[in-house]
């Protein structure tokens, strides 16, 4: 088991334009230790991670101004920050749009409804260096 103290604690940015489920990961991230940060739209999530130190974004695909994959692309691409874990959430099941997501630079594309096991399980396997930008999960 890891230790939760503040040195080992990663800071997630939640990027949701849904309140329900912005809540609902922060309690699964809170209740595994991690620190949360949160968005509303594209525009904020993008201005929180270029002044603070963001260890993972959890962003929806469509979000007001400026969508998920515009935000995975200025990132990786505009800001040049391959280090932080980009994690796509979607409503839908779409392989053309996982593709362009992951082709993008998001590390994982996920489908809704998101389970806190699956949710936590694949950002410990990207922020433990076990798994490379090639993954996608379904639920």
């Amino acid at each position: 088991m890891e230790p939760r103290g503040e040195m080992n604690k990663k800071t997630v940015l939640i990027a949701e334009k849904d309140n329900a489920t912005r809540l609902l990961f922060e309690v699964y991230l809170r209740r595994n230790g991690y620190g949360v940060v949160k968005a509303m739209d594209g525009g904020d999530a993008l201005n929180i991670v270029k002044n603070n130190k963001i260890d993972i974004v959890i962003c929806n695909l469509y979000m007001l101004g400026i969508d998920g994959i515009s935000i995975t692309e200025i990132i990786r691409n505009k800001l040049g920050l391959d280090k932080i874990v980009l994690i796509i959430v979607d409503d839908e099941d779409d392989c053309e749009k996982m593709e362009h997501a992951i082709a993008s630079g998001a590390n994982e594309y996920i489908i809704k409804p998101v389970l806190e096991s699956m949710l936590i399980e694949k950002i410990k396997e990207h922020t433990n260096g076990r798994s490379n930008r090639d993954t996608v999960v379904v639920s």
